[in-house]
């Protein structure tokens, strides 16, 4: 927290002494309230036993939000980049979260700008420490949501600091915004266009907050100054910003980055990416200012002061000349990081090497990072040529990793698609364009032909560990599995160092039953990996299947310490939905779907979401409003994989949640059609059939799925509880 180096105004009045009565702050004397709010209120306090100036803000009300606050002001006090306000305590009461920060001293950014813009050197070292503080942020999964220059601080030594990261309420757009709108330079003047569709904060809107910000310091002005109101919405969402006033002063390096920054989100760089192009901009930085603007008549009066002195000449003379350099210099400072980039040695081969190395480690590693970096050296050779089938097929599965790991934007997956079939089209005959290509295929939910691909892939190439993985998966889509504990087991010996591989052998054996040895597989795994977020939810359905409820929420609590992940929430709203806590459950789950947290554009995680509210006390309203989210994401499913009886029954169940009886019916009898002995399906289109009122059509399709054999789980499902006490299915 900060204050500006003037005196408090009026209405910043000086509280009672019993205006915070707790014995947890007996130490500190509240002096003045700097701020309040509904929710919040911010006083400037003093720490009696350390002898210091500190604020104290109090998040009141938190509500089902209230973990997720405490999770995050602990990652925030975690944070270690020099921009973040340090946290020094953090305490609970009731619903209260205390936070105890140091007080930092200096003017705002925005009382910056105002004296100081136009200086580029200056502008740009602040944009470096920002993006530098946001990418550390943004890989423990913590977004700002509401970067602006009143809320950062030049302090006494010139560098910026950030307000509350983390401790933001960057969940939605805040309902006090309409007011806002009338002020040019509220928040609504820094926010991505698309937070005015989908309100959420991204750490992609942060960076184009930054980008925003840099824009300011070089002009004096937002690129929409003087607008206010819904002009002002109007014009950030529709106007881009290669439309924006450039001032001709503007270097065109600089003005380029700033538009990778504020571009449609699909397309913005990351706060990493910001850092890197930033280091390469200013890495042949010319002579200083000194050297380049010596004075020529100063220097020629020199010399004919000095004629006689032959050191003195020939020592003019190379001032003239460092002058001269540092001149053009000065005028190519532009070009630098071109240039700089056409004198670096290149050899497509070694980037080529370092881009796979960081891809694997991806695969053992899985950050923001590692993509980027790989992606880094990919482009680098398809920049120089774009026909390296190598390089294409690699991007494929990047552009793959983008799409599991992020919101499922289905512009990854259709830029995945079309670079694997680049690959193939260069070169079928390599290893990595047939991975990419079956890769595709798995998606699609083609199986058969992605096992040819993979197989293909193996005979050019047998120990490329993104073809064993992907083998791995087709036997563990394909209910093979024996035959996926046996590939596992082969792997384990060809990629000692490989997690994916005993991950999902684990996930075999729980399909299986096998919970015991789930749970030493994945063990193991976790030895190899201790922060593989999606390891300890694996780890907790192993224990929930020996009825180890306590041990996997605790292994579920320290995944989400390391990382927290979709899987990881959506196990413990499982676990929450079976013992009758449909309200921690929904809460869990909508962390699922979060996305800072989970997966924002997962069906199956919406679907989960919209049934734990469904059975939650004056939830069916917004259970309603999750299914057809969880129905409009599924549809882009179904487009690619029209036949898949797994995504027909779900359909079927949302259409039915949805109250459309017809098409649900519909979908369920579509799925039947396909996988008529699938025990999964038998089971969901029971689920159906109990929505359509025919309990006796679900006691059979039930009946029939037990011969088959089931996982017990899914006759977990709540919608089946009235039916488990039905007398002929205790028969």
């Amino acid at each position: 927290m900060s204050l500006e180096n003037s005196q408090p105004s009026q209405d910043q009045q000086r509280t009672s002494s019993d205006a915070v009565t707790m014995a947890i702050f007996k130490h500190y004397e509240l002096r003045l309230c700097l701020s309040t709010s509904p929710s919040t209120q911010v006083y400037e306090a003093w720490d009696t036993q350390l002898q210091r100036k500190v604020v104290i803000k109090r998040i009141s009300h938190a509500g089902n939000s209230h973990e997720a606050l405490l999770r995050e002001a602990r990652l925030a006090a975690s944070l270690k980049h020099a921009a973040f306000v340090k946290i020094h305590a953090l305490e609970e009461q009731a619903d209260s979260l205390y936070i105890v920060m140091e007080m930092v001293h200096g003017i705002s950014l925005k009382k910056w700008i105002q004296e100081h813009h136009g200086k580029e050197r200056a502008a740009i070292g602040h944009v470096l420490h920002l993006a530098a503080a946001m990418q550390e942020a943004h890989v423990l999964g913590l977004v700002y949501g509401d970067i602006k220059p009143s809320n950062l601080i030049v302090d006494a030594s010139g560098k910026l600091r950030i307000l509350n990261f983390g401790l933001a309420s960057h969940q939605a757009l805040p309902s006090e915004a309409m007011p806002d709108l009338m002020d040019p330079n509220s928040s609504v003047a820094y926010m991505a266009p698309e937070r005015f569709t989908a309100p959420v904060a991204t750490s992609a809107s942060d960076v184009f907050a930054l980008g925003t910000i840099w824009y300011e310091m070089l002009h004096g002005a937002l690129p929409h100054a003087g607008v206010t109101g819904l002009a002002l919405v109007a014009a950030q969402v529709q106007i881009l910003a290669s439309q924006w006033r450039w001032s001709d002063k503007v270097p065109a390096e600089q003005r380029n980055l700033i538009l990778a920054m504020t571009c449609e989100a699909s397309r913005r760089i990351s706060a990493a990416q910001v850092v890197q192009d930033i280091k390469l901009l200013t890495a042949a930085d010319p002579l200083s200012n000194s050297s380049a603007s010596l004075s020529v008549s100063a220097l020629q009066e020199q010399l004919k002061k000095n004629a006689s002195q032959r050191r003195w000449r020939f020592a003019t003379m190379y001032l003239l000349a460092a002058a001269l350099v540092g001149g053009v210099a000065w005028q190519a400072q532009p070009y630098w990081p071109k240039i700089a980039k056409a004198l670096t040695p290149y050899s497509e081969s070694r980037e080529l090497e370092l881009g796979s190395d960081m891809l694997v480690l991806h695969t053992i590693n899985r950050s923001a990072d590692t993509l980027d970096a790989a992606s880094e050296h990919f482009m680098a050779v398809l920049e120089r040529n774009p026909g390296q089938a190598k390089a294409v097929a690699s991007m494929s599965l990047i552009y793959l990793f983008r799409y599991n790991a992020e919101k499922r934007d289905e512009v990854w997956l259709q830029k995945a698609k079309a670079s694997a079939q680049q690959a193939l089209k260069i070169d079928s005959n390599l290893a990595l364009s047939q991975i990419a290509d079956a890769q595709i295929l798995i998606h699609h939910n083609k199986l058969a032909q992605a096992l040819v691909a993979v197989d293909r892939a193996l005979e050019l190439e047998a120990k490329n560990v993104f073809a064993w993985q992907a083998k791995m998966t087709i036997f563990l889509l394909s209910k093979r599995f024996d035959e996926a504990i046996q590939w596992a087991d082969r792997g384990a010996i060809e990629f000692p160092k490989d997690r994916i591989l005993p991950e999902l052998k684990a996930a075999v054996q729980n399909q299986l039953g096998d919970y015991v040895a789930a749970e030493k597989t994945i063990r193991l795994a976790l030895q190899r990996q201790p922060d593989s977020s999606n390891g300890y939810a694996i780890l907790a359905a192993a224990l929930q299947g020996q009825d180890r409820i306590s041990d996997a929420l605790q292994a579920l609590q320290q995944g989400l310490q390391i990382h927290p992940s979709a899987m990881q929430y959506s196990m413990i709203g499982e676990i929450k939905l079976r013992q009758g806590d449909y309200l921690a459950a929904a809460a869990a789950y909508r962390n699922a779907v979060s996305p800072t947290q989970g997966v924002n554009g997962s069906y199956f995680r919406w679907m989960q979401y919209a049934e734990a509210l469904m059975w939650v006390e004056n939830g069916r309203d917004e259970g309603l409003k999750a299914y057809q989210k969880a129905r409009d994401l599924l549809e882009l499913r179904l487009k690619r994989a029209p036949d898949d009886p797994k995504l027909l029954a779900q359909m079927g169940l949302i259409l039915l949640r949805l109250d459309d009886r017809a098409g649900g019916l519909n979908y369920t009898l579509q799925a039947l059609e396909i996988a008529p002995k699938s025990g999964e399906v038998l089971v969901s289109a029971a689920i159906n059939y109990e929505l359509l009122g025919d309990r006796v059509k679900a006691l059979k399709l039930i009946a029939k799925a037990k011969t088959i054999g089931v996982d017990a789980d899914w006759l977990a499902h709540p919608i089946l509880n009235s039916l488990r006490d039905d007398i002929r299915i205790k028969k």
